[in-house]
């Protein structure tokens, strides 16, 4: 579910998230988002299924790993607020950006500029950094936990490089590093998720719960 919704997420954000963005000039985004594209919201409403996913994956990493490996408690917590913050901030892109584009350009901008920071800055980061903390808490024995902990740090840094992007306002330095948080928390999702069905799968044959190597 979450490799194949951040997938479709980065097509969409391509495709119809792109053209009400900061990467294209004031006039043609005002007059794209005036005109309440059906694309636009259906590119959001992917994000915030996205959000769910992401917290959803979460929450079965925490109960699959609390009888061989723990993780860091804190994790859930971060995740759910980055979730509920997105939720918001992507419900605002979907109702409120394309009323204001209608109206007066630096009540968007200034919009715009608030919301977007919210997301890229505040929620992207309280993501990379719920990632970060499951990461340093999964088992360090084994090449498939391995794989796991440095697609866990690379998409933390990732991370952060799109937080700072947050910072700067470039809509480039968002383009560049958004697809790299993207996909390295796929491979970080495919990777934990292997790792744990290995790690069940010996549990299991073995009539018991232990740490995973």
């Amino acid at each position: 579910m979450n490799v194949g919704l951040h997938a479709l997420g980065l097509v969409l954000a391509a495709a119809t998230i792109r053209p009400g963005t900061p990467a294209l000039p004031l006039p043609e985004r005002l007059q794209y988002l005036a005109s309440r594209p059906w694309g636009w919201s259906l590119g959001w409403g992917v994000w915030m299924l996205c959000a769910m996913a992401f917290f959803a994956f979460l929450y079965v990493v925490r109960s699959r790993l609390e009888g061989f490996g723990g993780i860091a408690a804190p994790a859930l917590a971060l995740a759910g607020a980055a979730a509920g913050l997105d939720l918001a901030c992507d419900t605002l892109f979907i109702t409120l950006l394309p009323a204001l584009a209608e109206g007066d350009a630096s009540s968007f901008l200034a919009f715009e500029r608030a919301l977007g920071a919210v997301s890229v800055v505040v929620a992207n980061g309280l993501y990379s950094f719920s990632v970060l903390l499951v990461t340093v808490s999964l088992p360090r024995a084994g090449r498939v936990w391995r794989a796991a902990r440095i697609l866990g740090l690379a998409n933390f840094l990732a991370g952060m490089a799109l937080t700072a992007a947050g910072f700067t306002g470039v809509s480039r330095h968002v383009e560049l590093s958004a697809p790299v948080t993207i996909l390295s928390y796929i491979g970080w999702v495919v990777a934990v998720a292997r790792a744990l069905g290995r790690a069940v799968g010996k549990a299991s044959s073995s009539g018991a719960f232990c740490r995973c190597s």
